[in-house]
């Protein structure tokens, strides 16, 4: 009976677990944007979307130093790389994300409502166009990042998507009991390995 019970939590898990491939590839984004992320892409499928990302290959700057924060080595503004994808998505507020390549930026959003609504936590990287996105080695101030990722959401506000806690052994592929898709990776932050979980479908429960 032990043995039964262990072989379906052990299904159970599996089916929350997704497939991500390692491929090499380089981003349809500028020189200094390509040079920026590492040589391989992070190739999964959420629903019908093929989802690509490239880690940065290194950040820099000091902590972001945000009450509550999950991820608090990660500079504010920082590039942390690359995410394209193949169909139209949706950000942590349900905004259309129309197909195409972004860049990632960090943010620490305050929870006021005017900006993502309800999120475990106040960590977010916000989507730039890669036109839009000139120099990764710099960070962007945050009112200067709210209006560039504008340009990605089309709207009055940020395409935000949300961070998550970091799954073991990444990168990996997982969803949770609400339904929302993370993806976990690795970023060089400081000289430091830092594991990073974006959840990448998913909204904000309203």
């Amino acid at each position: 009976m032990k043995r039964l019970i262990a072989i379906v939590l052990l299904l159970a898990s599996c089916a929350f677990a997704q497939k991500v491939e390692l491929v090499p590839a380089t981003p349809t984004a500028p020189e200094t944007i390509t040079q920026a992320v590492a040589d391989r892409t992070l190739r999964f499928t959420v629903a019908d979307d093929t989802i690509r990302l490239w880690p940065a290959k290194s950040m820099a700057g000091d902590k972001n130093a945000s009450d509550g924060a999950l991820y608090p080595d990660i500079p504010a503004g920082a590039f942390a790389g690359v995410i394209a994808f193949s169909a139209d998505a949706h950000d942590f507020r349900g905004q259309k994300i129309p197909a195409g390549t972004y860049t990632l930026r960090y943010a620490s959003l305050p929870a006021d409502g005017n900006h993502l609504g309800v999120a475990p936590t106040p960590d977010f990287f916000l989507l730039v166009p890669v036109a839009n996105d000139a120099d990764p080695s710099a960070p962007i101030a945050y009112p200067r990042l709210i209006k560039l990722s504008t340009r990605a959401s089309g709207t009055n506000h940020p395409a935000v998507f949300s961070l998550a806690a970091a799954a073991k052994n990444p990168p990996a592929v997982t969803t949770n009991d609400k339904g929302h898709v993370a993806v976990t990776f690795e970023v060089n932050v400081n000289g430091k390995t830092v594991p990073v979980a974006l959840i990448v479908s998913g909204v904000a429960e309203e």
